[in-house]
């Protein structure tokens, strides 16, 4: 398996079809005790836990720096790397989103934590599990993406849809007011012409009574 390729794929995959935010991330500071060796995971799970009552941009950009630190810590492991990609893709995703996320969203993204979760504690855990373990994530992911460019699809085409509707709608009133336009012009000229029928009329018969 080419993890390599896949991260590299992660990478542009929501990135590129939500864009990069630029907003500057606030670090969050290291809490007392921390100078004890750790589980590199622990306040990225806090993080993560925190997100089934509340979803702000303060909890997203903590989410986001940790992403962000661990991907310098394994930057030389591909596997850990597309986790991570796929995290940060995710979080940035959900940031920008929020409540308008998509439903499974979040459930995809704690999915993928818990099984990176699952191979950093996993200390006998073979390359070629690790992969399949990644594969059924990416799956998960790539299936919300597809999700997601089909109800882009569906919403370009109910707007131009009603935007067509508008326009006929446009249309149609210009047509009417066109119709009534040329009614009224229609019914001056008529108006006039019966005047000029009668001035001659009076005329003729002024003439024969001379």
């Amino acid at each position: 398996m080419d993890t390599k390729a896949l991260t590299d794929n992660i990478e542009s995959n929501l990135d590129n079809f939500f864009g990069q935010d630029e907003e500057s991330i606030q670090h969050q500071k290291t809490p007392p005790g921390s100078e004890k060796k750790k589980f590199p995971l622990q306040e990225l799970k806090a993080i993560v836990l925190s997100l089934d009552w509340e979803i702000s941009d303060k909890i997203m950009n903590a989410f986001i720096n940790q992403i962000d630190k661990l991907s310098l810590m394994y930057e030389n492991d591909k596997v850990y790397m597309a986790f991570l990609s796929i995290l940060g893709s995710l979080g940035r995703y959900i940031k920008q989103r929020k409540v308008d996320s998509h439903p499974d969203a979040i459930k995809i993204l704690i999915s993928v934590f818990n099984s990176l979760e699952k191979i950093v504690l996993s200390k006998d855990i073979i390359n070629t599990e690790k992969n399949i373990i990644l594969t059924q994530e990416i799956k998960k992911y790539n299936s919300l993406k597809q999700d997601l460019i089909n109800r882009k699809v569906v919403e370009k085409k109910t707007d131009q849809q009603s935007q067509m509707s508008k326009n006929a709608k446009d249309n149609e009133t210009i047509s009417i007011h066109l119709e009534n336009l040329e009614r009224s012009f229609d019914e001056k000229i008529e108006k006039m012409m019966k005047m000029i029928k009668n001035e001659f009329i009076a005329l003729r018969k002024e003439i024969k009574t001379s």
